[in-house]
């Protein structure tokens, strides 16, 4: 399967991913109740399934792709890369940024489903559920409540960091003021260092 988002790889890149490794989220598949699946879980790992927006932030997405294993991206750009879910330098380097899965907008969102499904893609009714059957998780109540309370603070503070970076780099154009492009900046870089400090802390607890 192949992906283009000239806004993120460039006009000529092509993420390439193996077919039999993506689904495509279909609400209108039936699902089936695993064993467990009513149990509470977390994941032992952080999971990465973020928007790319190909028209503005302001739109939602409408297609939903899952990977059965986590999918490295080509080298972003650098504008692209101030969304810190794709993080420039994360993407150059020899680790890599690896997705486990992408949100999309399609013109329409069911017949884009539709149509990868028909092209060999397997459908899947709930993300969460398939997760929980694809990845690592923890059941411990304990562990659980942990991760998902440094989750939900580490996307609080990535969410404000970026909105308050991107705002000091495009102030700083508008007012000509080279310390608040500095500053913008930092912040941007801050939005992706603060989280995964965050995350790294609770690691070693």
């Amino acid at each position: 399967m192949q992906v283009c988002l000239p806004a993120y790889f460039g006009k000529d890149a092509v993420w390439s991913i193996p077919k039999g490794q993506v689904r495509v989220l279909d609400d209108r598949v039936a699902a089936s109740a695993a064993p467990g699946s009513d149990q509470p879980w977390a994941t032992t790992r952080p999971v990465r399934i973020p928007y790319a927006a190909t028209t503005s932030q302001n739109t939602s997405p409408n297609l939903v792709l899952v990977f059965d294993r986590p999918v490295r991206v080509p080298p972003v750009r650098f504008i692209a890369g101030l969304d810190p879910a794709f993080s420039w330098r994360k993407s150059r380097s020899g680790d890599g940024l690896w997705l486990d899965g992408v949100m999309l907008r399609a013109v329409d969102g069911e017949a884009a489903a539709t149509e990868i499904a028909a092209a060999g893609v397997a459908a899947v009714p709930d993300v969460d559920e398939f997760l929980r059957t694809h990845r690592e998780v923890t059941t411990d109540a304990h562990v659980v409540d942990r991760i998902i309370t440094t989750e939900s603070r580490a996307e609080k503070w990535s969410g404000a960091l970026t909105v308050v970076g991107i705002g000091g780099v495009i102030g700083s154009q508008v007012w000509d003021l080279d310390w608040l492009l500095a500053l913008g900046g930092l912040l941007v870089a801050a939005s992706w260092a603060v989280p995964w400090w965050l995350r790294r802390r609770d690691k070693d607890r």
